[in-house]
């Protein structure tokens, strides 16, 4: 059900700058004449030049937008533009000159652009958008001309690379073959490794000691290598490198200059910052197999096992079980250390492809058999840290089911249509319910999808009992009456983040995982979560394609089972076996916690109602200064972590996570500082005092979010959940921080406290702020809180 256009308006763009603080118009744009505006069609306007042709329609793009071009020059602010063009709205105004900045059309004109390197300024002018760390031509001018780069290396095939580089604007360039006259007070030294391996490596072991920013390039005879970049403390050491690639061998061929002009142009990116250097832990091979050449991306890691790096006693190793996981870890989820992130990169959730996933309508399972819910009582309950829901269900109510569904993964009616009254990664919704009922008064036996844009069950199929029981790893008598499977669909996700929908997708799993704990309880319900559930058989079960990866199962909770009184198995003759054979189809016990979810000693909250709570729920990015008293912060942490350990209390798998709480606006009760929060003690425990804004703007991608007075900072432990579980573990270890995250986010709205919750990690930064090795405290996903301005 393709609903959707690929364009967008200049009122939705500007409304988009209007409410997110990470979005800002220059306060004097200036349009780049390098840049061709083209009458295109009837009401079209094409322009040529910059990162991408753009294409603007509509009368204004004809009637207005040439005469606007003509006054952005860099001298004109906005309020100068309104009195300029008196009969055009203020905002529409505002809106247009967001649409053009937006499309990679403007830049600031904070500067008059230089008259020294006119046309390597020209090329600056136009595409200073493509990554908005310069704001124009002028300041990528001044970074270039400041930088000290050095080439190390053979002199004869390092000249190429200095000449390339000496044309660009750098003023402080000079090559070395040796480290012996080698400053400290370098930006970037280019190190052209060769085949003498000793050498090489005494060349990466000076830089690494003296903590200099490398690009490594190897030119072979056949094959070359073109980086990584290599930063002390940050990215993978050389050694890691080597573990990963082989550097070529020969000396270089007949194509050296042209492999030296794309050394220096991935220089010149690093430097300038003009191009996004894709290099950080990235290894560009260009190889030949006697068939010809060919392109391979080579991601390398800091690996366990590495002094260097920090990791020296860690495991597994890349070698040994489960060793491969930490590689696709990073791989999938790598970012850069801000120094070297895009603020453009950013403005990616506003692309019009990105806004239109976002508005496409789910597709339902066509031919299935519409399932309309029973209307239930409206009333969820309170929230399980008040320990006022006990159990009090044995069998599974369908009366319950519309509710249980709709505040899980469900959508409320809101003035511009629904709203997802979860959250989820990117606002696309990965998070689905499949059903798999049982004897169920007023319900078939079956297997069902909610669909939860239109809130109705899909009939798919019929289900087994016997392969339910093999699924699960449980007897017939241990079947639940309902089986909720999380399922997390991959596809708009991938769309828009790639390889990190994996994380996304199960952070959203952990967020509905907390949503129905709430649920069920507050419903009268214990449930079973089923660790260690076969996801492959259990997806043909159900009837998802498992063709493509296209989804992925999350967790299975059983509802409807009460803990059994205890019985004698059947002993008779040839049943004993039968028995045995029945029982060891499973790990283990599930655990069925007799205890309630009570958490004492928590200050009085201002909503006490789940309906209420979940309803309120919105992420805010923008906080007021004012401090979060000392027992509500507290109170926060009792709440997030306790419900993280409600959940590991059901679970076969125990996966160690921490909270650390950085707080940048404290009170007389607490200072700033870098605070972990100890579940034993139920305390917060200062680490470092003082702690500035500016800090927190290392450790993630939105610097709006590190203003917030308290940011959540959750880590896991991932040696011991890959070694002890493997790839199941490292899944768990993702979701529960979900779970952590979400638990923050209901509590927060209690105490009438707003939160937003993010995923885009510095993670480098997390390393010095914590005074952890991103091993056994792995960065997984923050929460800024602090009361709405």
């Amino acid at each position: 059900m393709k609903n959707f256009s690929l364009t967008q308006s200049a009122e939705l763009i500007g409304g988009k700058f209007d409410e997110d603080p990470e979005l800002h118009i220059p306060e004097y744009p200036r349009f780049p004449q390098e840049i061709l505006a083209i009458p295109f069609g009837k009401l079209g306007l094409l322009f040529e030049g910059a990162k991408g042709t753009q294409v603007l329609n509509g009368n204004a793009a004809r009637q207005f937008v040439p005469s606007l071009l003509k006054h952005l020059n860099g001298r004109n602010s906005l309020a100068d533009l309104q009195t300029i063009f008196p009969k055009i709205p203020a905002k529409s105004i505002r809106d247009t000159v967001a649409l053009l900045y937006s499309r990679g059309l403007l830049e600031s004109g904070d500067s008059e652009p230089s008259k020294k390197h006119e046309e390597l300024a020209s090329f600056l002018g136009r595409y200073a958008d493509v990554t908005r760390i310069n704001k124009n031509r002028g300041e990528a001018l001044d970074k270039i001309a400041r930088a000290k780069v050095a080439i190390l290396g053979n002199a004869a095939q390092a000249q190429p690379i200095l000449a390339a580089l000496s044309n660009q604007g750098f003023s402080q360039l000079n090559l070395h073959e040796s480290t012996n006259n080698l400053s400290q007070k370098i930006d970037l030294l280019v190190i052209l490794a060769s085949n003498n391996k000793e050498e090489n490596q005494a060349w990466f072991n000076f830089a690494h000691e003296k903590n200099i920013r490398v690009l490594h390039a190897h030119i072979g005879h056949e094959n070359v290598q073109i980086g990584p970049l290599i930063i002390p403390g940050k990215s993978a050491c050389y050694d890691c490198f080597q573990n990963i690639c082989v550097e070529p061998e020969g000396i270089p061929g007949t194509d050296m200059s042209f492999w030296s002009a794309m050394v220096a142009l991935n220089a010149f990116h690093i430097v300038s910052m003009i191009g996004t250097p894709r290099l950080y832990n990235i290894c560009h091979q260009y190889l030949s197999d006697g068939k010809g050449r060919y392109y391979e991306e080579r991601r390398v890691v800091r690996l366990p096992g590495c002094t260097k790096c920090g990791l020296a006693d860690c495991k597994p190793k890349l070698s040994e079980p489960n060793g491969d996981i930490w590689l696709l870890h990073n791989f999938a989820n790598s970012m850069p250390p801000r120094e070297l992130m895009s603020p453009r990169d950013y403005q990616h959730h506003y692309a019009a492809a990105n806004i239109s996933i976002t508005q496409e309508i789910p597709e339902p399972y066509y031919g299935s058999e519409k399932v309309i819910l029973p209307e239930g009582d409206e009333s969820l309950g309170q929230p399980n840290w008040l320990g006022e829901s006990p159990v009090t269900k044995k069998y599974f109510d369908v009366k319950d089911l519309g509710n249980i569904l709709r505040y899980s993964v469900g959508y409320e009616p809101v003035p511009n249509g629904q709203r997802r009254i979860a959250p989820s990664g990117g606002g696309l919704g990965s998070a689905e319910l499949f059903l798999v009922v049982r004897n169920i008064k007023g319900l078939a036996d079956g297997v069902y999808h909610y669909y939860a844009f239109s809130h109705y069950l899909e009939r798919i199929k019929d289900i087994s009992n016997h392969m339910l029981q093999g699924i699960l790893g449980i007897t017939e008598r241990d079947l639940p009456q309902l089986l909720l499977v999380g399922v997390g669909s991959l596809k708009k996700l991938r769309q828009k983040y790639g390889n990190f929908a994996f994380r996304f997708s199960n952070l959203d799993a952990g967020v509905t995982r907390s949503y129905l704990h709430h649920l069920l309880r507050g419903h009268g319900y214990e449930y079973t979560e089923y660790s260690d559930v076969r996801d492959k058989a259990l997806a043909e079960l159900i009837g998802l394609p498992t063709m493509g990866n296209r989804y992925l199962i999350t967790y299975a909770l059983g509802i409807g089972l009460r803990k059994q009184d205890a019985y004698l198995p059947r002993t008779g003759v040839m049943s004993c076996m039968d028995s045995l054979v029945e029982l060891s189809a499973k790990l283990g016990s599930q655990p069925l916690p007799d205890k309630a979810d009570k958490i004492p000693n928590l200050p009085p909250q201002k909503l006490t109602s789940l309906k209420e709570i979940f309803r309120a729920r919105r992420s805010e990015r923008n906080f007021s200064s004012k401090a979060i008293p000392l027992p509500i912060l507290k109170g926060l942490c009792q709440i997030a972590y306790g419900n993280y350990q409600n959940r590991l209390a059901r679970s076969l798998i125990k996966i160690e996570l921490k909270l650390w709480v950085g707080v940048v606006q404290g009170n007389d009760d607490y200072v700033d500082g870098v605070y972990a929060w100890n579940p034993q003690t139920q305390n917060l425990e200062l680490k470092t005092a003082g702690l500035k804004p500016e800090t927190l703007d290392e450790t993630m991608l939105q610097k709006s979010l590190a203003r917030a007075p308290v940011v959540f900072y959750i880590t896991g432990n991932f040696e011991q959940a890959v070694t002890q579980y493997g790839a199941r573990g490292y899944r768990d270890l993702i979701s529960c921080a979900g779970t952590i995250a979400s638990e923050s986010l209901l509590a927060s709205v209690a105490y009438g406290i707003a939160g937003c919750p993010w995923g885009g990690l510095a993670e480098d930064a997390w390393g010095p702020l914590f005074n952890i090795d991103r091993y056994r405290d792995c960065p997984l996903f923050g929460v800024s809180l602090g009361y709405a301005l």
